[in-house]
């Protein structure tokens, strides 16, 4: 666990930009990052597979929009 504990940050936030950028870019590619175990849970409603959740992140009522990350929190995962 050591060495993933290390470099996690690093690959956090290269992943959190990555998923930001198709996010306000071409939020379909999305669905390449999802399973179908996912599980999206927004304003109250859950959406489960990669397809809901695209499908949903696609009709956000809002066209563009800029993400800036201020804060990062990780938690290592145990099983690591």
């Amino acid at each position: 666990m050591a060495v993933f504990a290390g470099d996690f940050p690093n690959r956090m936030i290269g992943f959190f930009r990555y998923y930001y950028q198709l996010f306000e870019q071409n939020r379909s590619a999305l669905g390449n990052l999802y399973q179908d175990q996912s599980m999206l849970t927004f304003e109250g409603q859950k959406f489960m597979g990669a397809a809901a959740i695209v499908q949903k992140l696609q009709g956000l009522q809002f066209g563009q929009c800029k993400v800036v990350l201020a804060t990062q929190d990780f938690q290592v995962p145990e099983s690591q």
